[in-house]
C-alpha cells in the first residue's frame, strides 16, 4: 500500500466528510466523537478501495458514512439512555435506603429493598455492587 497515495486521499475527501457531519450533529451524539468516528470509517474505506479499486471511492464514502454513522449514533444514544437508565435506579436504591434506616432505625435487607423498590434481590445485589464499585472509583 503506498502511504503517500493513501494519505492524499484522506486530506482530499476529509473536508467533505467533516462538512457532511451538520446533518448527524443535533442526533446526541457529541461532535469530537462524530469527528473522530468519521475519520475512522474514511480511513478504514480509503484503505479498503486501495486495495481493491473498483467503484467511485466517493460513493463508498458516502454510503460508509451514512451507514456507519447512524450505526453509532444509535448505539451512543443507547448506551446514553441505559447509562441514564442506570443512574436513576441507583438514585432510587439510595433513596429507599436512607428512607428505611429512618424507618427501621437499620440497615435494611436486601431483600428489604428489594421488596420496597419491587425488584428481585439479584438486581439489589448488582445495583450494590455497581454503586460500591463507582464509590472506589
Amino acid at each position: 500500500m503506498d502511504n503517500n497515495e493513501r494519505n492524499r486521499l484522506i486530506e482530499q475527501f476529509l473536508p467533505d466528510v467533516l462538512e457532511s457531519l451538520t446533518d448527524y450533529t443535533q442526533m446526541g451524539v457529541d461532535e469530537d466523537e462524530l469527528v473522530g468516528e468519521a475519520s475512522l470509517i474514511l480511513t478504514e474505506v480509503v484503505d479498503e478501495h486501495m486495495k481493491k479499486p473498483e467503484g467511485s471511492l466517493q460513493d463508498k464514502i458516502d454510503a460508509a458514512i451514512n451507514e456507519r454513522l447512524t450505526a453509532f449514533i444509535t448505539e451512543s444514544n443507547c448506551l446514553k439512555a441505559a447509562d441514564q437508565d442506570l443512574a436513576e435506579r441507583l438514585n432510587d436504591l439510595s433513596d429507599a435506603a436512607v428512607s428505611m434506616v429512618e424507618e427501621l432505625g437499620r440497615r435494611p435487607s436486601n431483600e428489604e429493598l428489594a421488596e420496597k423498590l419491587n425488584l428481585d434481590v439479584d438486581e439489589i445485589e448488582r445495583l450494590l455492587k455497581i454503586s460500591e464499585e463507582a464509590s472506589r472509583q
